[in-house]
């Protein structure tokens, strides 16, 4: 009868620290594994951590959850990260199949879909029944200065804001119209699709995010509308869940002996599908050569074919799943097929054959590699006398933080150990704990560093930002910008510097900036914002020097130079204008009658007349042309 928070690693999280200081003891905590390092500095210990995705960034972006070992239970799933398993030293499970292939020894189990980690704690809290589930920093959407993450996260402080993609918009609980990516709309129609059923289960969804997207399901509510849990209730659950977790050293060997038979039989399935597909790749690459073995290569492809779809349905399911962008086109290949060559149909089989061979072969190296750390496991139960072997392991598999479990789970002593043995564990306890550490020199930094170098996403939110007004998100970006040294972000701090000063009215600097630009696509920009400066102060000639300039990025502003030419009187540069544009597009009409009407102004008709009769050579029945030949014609007379 507990309820759930669901704590993300959104923006509004920031709002909602001292809320949760407060009532932790009242509510069961899910938090996202990448929160740790937050959760740790407040002083807040969630309940159940979750963590899902298998990548090295999400590693170093969860890895401080180690701090929570002895007071979370950790729920990952069947494919999370390895090393942050192995190093967690408390109680732990795991969502969805023990195996990613079809086995019959499988427990009955909480699937989950994704596509966040969110969207799995919403499916675990509603597993666990609990009435109210409440959202925090689940905001599917950027803050309104363009932040992705809570202010502690490294993305926040290495200005992640300004690089993240821009696909949607969606109303926040506020009534902001918010930015937020693909992926995250995704997520927020999962989430809001979730809590629709959870209310047939009698579970209600709540946002206490005042700026998180809004979702029909799942209202928006202030914290003091919270229904709160009694402690004593929540604590006694917790402790049935941890005692029903065992994974005592008996347990754990009989887990690892299940395990290894598994991982053996489907190896020996594997290598079975592999030797067919073998088989039937080279008869595929024989088929065509020889007409006299073509119905016996026929015959021995279609019962290849044949066995794999039905003995092996299954193992061929999950070749097709876990390699599928190898050979979905190859999946049913037909030998028959009148449509096609035989050329076609010959390379069609080899792909289909080929494909299953090499995803057959990185099954097999993945198992193998399985199995080597389930016989590690199995060698941990001896303790001192593997120890070498053991350490060399965990380093090798980024797994240092194991030495801790090993200890705890086997009632080890360092002590007892051989002063050798007692340094190497030190040694790697202490490169373990530096590790955790270290966040500047991470994958995830290095990831982050990367994308800022990427100047496109920060481009678009200048733009969109000058065009919306917003001075103070124009000065961030301009800060951000000012510690970047690459030419690019040079040459684009003075165009956000300009848009600073133009929004201010400081037209004099904006038009320094402008004019300081050297990136000729910035530049472009720039010159068509002096422009309309320039002509908003009526200062004409600089609007048509800029024109001028302009006319190198694209033979148009030919036109408006001309045009801007005519009607200030300066008749000889505005022919000149519409003559350098004609050189270039002799079939531009409209150009033409320009022209023509330029050369009647100016007395010049029967210029005039010739540029009438090129639109008509161009277009018999063009009527301003007729009409204005026409009109010269009366003029005569």
């Amino acid at each position: 009868q507990t309820p759930a928070l669901l704590l993300g690693g959104g923006p509004t999280l920031d709002a909602g620290i001292e809320w949760i200081k407060r009532h932790k003891a009242q509510i069961l905590i899910l938090a996202a594994g990448r929160i740790s390092a937050r959760l740790l500095k407040e002083g807040i210990d969630p309940d159940f951590i979750v963590t899902v995705d298998p990548n090295d960034v999400s590693y170093d972006n969860t890895k401080q959850m180690e701090a929570f070992s002895e007071k979370s239970v950790l729920i990952h799933t069947n494919y999370a990260h390895h090393s942050l398993l192995a190093e967690w030293r408390g109680a732990h499970t795991f969502t969805d199949r023990l195996f990613p292939w079809a086995e019959s020894d499988q427990p009955d189990n909480l699937a989950t879909s994704g596509p966040t980690v969110t969207n799995t704690m919403a499916s675990i809290a509603t597993f666990l029944g609990c009435p109210q589930i409440y959202l925090l920093g689940v905001d599917f959407c950027y803050g309104a200065e363009g932040q992705t993450h809570e202010s502690s996260s490294l993305e926040n402080q290495l200005g992640e804001m300004f690089v993240h993609t821009i696909g949607q918009k969606v109303r926040t609980n506020s009534g902001r119209l918010a930015e937020t990516n693909d992926a995250f709309a995704n997520a927020m129609k999962e989430m809001d699709h979730a809590a629709q059923i959870a209310k047939q289960k009698g579970i209600a969804f709540y946002n206490l995010g005042y700026e998180s997207a809004s979702m029909e399901n799942i209202p928006f509510i202030e914290t003091e509308e919270v229904q709160l849990g009694d402690p004593e209730q929540k604590e006694q659950a917790l402790q049935e869940m941890v005692q029903a977790l065992d994974f005592s050293p008996t347990v754990a060997q009989k887990h690892y002996d299940k395990m290894k038979k598994q991982l053996q039989k489907f190896r020996k399935e594997i290598k079975t599908t592999q030797k067919l597909a073998q088989s039937g790749l080279d008869a595929a690459k024989q088929l065509f050569e020889n007409e006299q073995q073509l119905d016996h290569l026929t015959q021995k492809i279609t019962h290849i074919k044949t066995k794999l779809s039905k003995k092996h349905l299954e193992t061929m399911e999950f070749i097709y799943h876990y390699a599928i962008d190898a050979y979905a086109k190859f999946m049913d290949p037909s030998i028959s097929d009148d449509e096609m060559s035989n050329e076609e149909i010959k390379n069609n089989l080899i792909n289909f054959f080929t494909a299953i061979t090499e995803t057959s072969v990185n099954i097999l190296l993945n198992l193998d590699q399985g199995i080597k750390h389930i016989n590690n496991r199995k060698e941990e139960a001896q303790g001192e006398r593997k120890i070498e072997s053991l350490i060399n392991f965990w380093k090798q598999h980024n797994e240092e933080g194991r030495v801790l479990v090993w200890l705890k789970q086997y009632a080890l002593d360092p002590n007892d150990f051989s002063p050798e043995h007692q340094q190497q564990i030190e040694n790697l306890i202490a490169q373990f704990k530096q590790k955790i550490q270290q966040t500047e020199d991470s994958k995830l930094a290095k990831k982050l560093k990367n994308n800022a170098e990427n100047l496109t996403t920060i481009f678009t939110l200048t733009h969109e930002y000058f065009e919306q007004g917003k001075v103070e998100s124009l000065e961030k970006i301009a800060n951000y910008l000012k510690t970047k040294k690459s030419y690019k972000a040079k040459e684009l701090l003075k165009l956000t510097l300009g848009y600073i000063a133009d929004l201010k009215g400081e037209l004099s600097d904006a038009y320094t900036y402008y004019t300081q630009i050297e990136d000729q696509k910035l530049l472009h920009i720039a010159l068509k914002r002096i422009v309309q400066l320039t002509l908003d102060k009526k200062d004409y000639q600089s609007a048509l020097n800029a024109l001028e300039v302009l006319t190198d990025f694209s033979d148009e502003y030919w036109l408006s130079f001309a045009d801007l030419a005519s009607a200030l009187g300066q008749f000889d540069q505005a022919l000149q204008a519409y003559s350098n544009y004609l050189s270039k597009h002799p079939k531009d009409t409209t150009a033409w009658i320009k022209i023509a009407k330029q050369l009647i102004a100016t007395g010049n008709k029967e210029d005039a007349k010739e540029a009438l009769n090129q639109v008509l050579k161009l277009d018999p029945e063009n009527n301003t042309a007729l009409t204005l030949l026409s009109e010269i014609s009366n003029l005569n007379h």
